[in-house]
């Protein structure tokens, strides 16, 4: 575990040009093993690291003045170990802590990793006093007295090429986070600018980061009656936070939520224009896309084709040379909306997604853009398992390359949802394929099928094992290896498990499908009884 740890630190180091980090531990020996040991790490990655000694700052220098120096005297380290803040602090580190809190957006405009090196107990004071930089802090890597051993470096080494780590904080963090906030809010404030700027929008902040919108809504309709007069930048800002945050909720009337939603982006387009604010104008074009995307209730068609009209308008300001990423995001998302239109030319709106999910790859690269690289190879193999046009099997085969190159991020342990649903599309991918040997194809599908049950358990996620019983039923039941008899049996005990779930009264669709699969593994299974 100590490994891991370092291993996902050096990953975010090597990967992100800056940032803050925390590095807890009990004593200094250990501090400097790992100061070696990080050294060693990036310098695999041609990085270099330098030291920020607090013994060695004088009086007469402010915090942003000490850091800045030192690092204009190692202007070519990218990384910078921050040490012996306790021992400057000295007997009052609440007036240290605070001037560096003060600090924060000058040292984070030196563009440099800043990694502060500390005991426990400052940590938590750290925490306390200079909590707008704390919040800036992605994660706290927590480690004891005991050095890590060279074997389990070694390791932290190669999960230093698996793991994608790009710094996003854990939900435990984020959770100390919102209570040092909400401690405060309950705190009698006098200056509401001060209180609305430095407790309200930070909190409202995390609530978004931990999913938590029902708590951020009321948050941000009060710093909405504060900017109602103005800075219009801020008021329109505001909307467009709060549509975000109806737009992810996940309880009440899930059309009304979309349609506030649309309602306070449309509001934030009032004052966000093409001409003065380009890049929010687009991101509010692509949010009432995704808003119209996801409508539930309505003409679905004409819901999709707003949608596709304002990412289309998001592409005014989104080109893949000056906004990649934003160009990357909007591309899948019209790819969404292409997959999922009911109407029209089902091969061509396929051919379509399958377009705007390869131009997202372009710029949504594994080593760079991991988690969406995985997100949009998925996609694209959807897109592809279900294009009715072309070669069946040459379809499929790029669909599982798609699949199995989602995997490599998706894994079971980091991403288990995510793995089961990939799982469960590539099982569904090897059974339909019609080239290559049969039998073979389907126990690969019966592997995956089986595998993304290990997430998808009946307790947790009862209408996805439901759905994977009813593939795993039908690959059993066609599997031409094997002993039949056998293969039926397990093939009606997996339909009569979905059956659980798909109730008459609840999914009759689904019901009905499931029901007839159970008749005709019956009827073969008869016919073999007879023999």
């Amino acid at each position: 575990m100590k490994g891991a740890e370092l291993g996902l630190l050096i990953n975010a180091l090597n990967i992100k040009r800056s940032g803050f980090y925390l590095v807890e531990a009990p004593n200094n020996d250990t501090l400097d093993d790992l100061t070696v040991k990080i050294k060693v790490g990036i310098g695999q990655h041609d990085k270099v690291a330098a030291l920020i000694d607090f013994l060695k700052k004088s009086s007469k220098k402010s915090f942003s003045e000490f850091i800045k120096d030192v690092v204009d005297e190692n202007y070519d380290a990218h990384v910078f170990f921050i040490r012996n803040l306790e021992t400057h602090a000295g007997k009052k580190p609440d007036n240290f802590l605070r001037q560096l809190n003060q600090s924060r957006e000058v040292i984070y405009a030196l563009n440099r990793n800043f990694i502060f090196m500390v005991y426990p107990h400052f940590a938590e004071l750290f925490m306390k006093y200079a909590k707008d930089l704390f919040s800036w802090i992605p994660h706290r890597y927590r480690f004891d007295k005991s050095h890590i051993t060279p074997r389990e470096f070694a390791a932290s080494m190669r999960l230093d090429e698996k793991v994608r780590f790009v710094g996003d904080r854990d939900r435990k963090y984020i959770l100390e986070l919102i209570k040092l906030y909400e401690d405060q809010l309950q705190e009698t404030v006098d200056n509401p600018s001060f209180k609305i700027k430095n407790i309200v929008e930070p909190l409202a902040d995390l609530y978004s980061e931990y999913d938590d919108y029902a708590k951020e809504i009321p948050l941000r309709e009060e710093i909405l009656q504060f900017y109602q007069k103005g800075p219009e930048m801020e008021y329109a800002g505001t909307f467009l936070s709060l549509g975000v945050a109806y737009s992810n909720l996940p309880t009440g009337d899930r059309t009304k939520n979309l349609k506030k939603a649309i309602d306070c982006f449309k509001e934030a387009l009032k004052i966000f224009t093409i001409d003065d604010s380009p890049r929010d104008w687009a991101g509010t074009q692509n949010n009432i896309g995704e808003a119209y995307g996801k409508l539930p209730t309505g003409d679905r068609d004409e819901n999709l084709r707003s949608a596709i009209k304002y990412y289309h308008k998001a592409f005014k300001v989104y080109t893949e040379q000056n906004y990649p990423s934003d160009w990357a995001m909007t591309q899948n998302n019209l790819g969404n909306a292409y997959a999922d239109l009911p109407t029209g030319d089902r091969g061509e709106n396929l051919q379509r997604a399958i377009a705007c999910y390869e131009a997202a790859l372009r710029v949504y690269t594994e080593r760079d853009f991991p988690i969406q690289w995985a997100v949009t190879q998925n996609n694209l193999g959807t897109a592809y398992a279900g294009l009715p046009t072309g070669d069946r099997g040459e379809n499929l085969q790029r669909a599982i390359v798609c699949f199995e190159a989602a995997l490599r991020i998706y894994t079971e342990r980091d991403f288990p949802i995510q793995w089961a649903v990939t799982q469960n599309n590539l099982g569904t991918a090897y059974a339909g394929l019609p080239t290559g040997d049969r039998g073979e194809n389907l126990q690969r599908a019966i592997a995956c099928f089986e595998a993304a049950l290990r997430v998808y358990t009946e307790r947790d996620f009862p209408i996805g094992w439901a759905m994977t019983q009813n593939n795993l039923g039908t690959a059993y039941r066609i599997l031409p290896t094997g002993d039949r008899g056998e293969n039926l049996q397990r093939a009606i005990a997996c339909y009569e498990a979905a059956l659980r779930v798909y109730t008459k009264k609840k999914f009759p669709e689904k019901w009905a499908l499931v029901k007839e699969n159970i008749d005709i593994a019956m009827t073969e299974k008869a016919e073999i009884d007879k023999k």
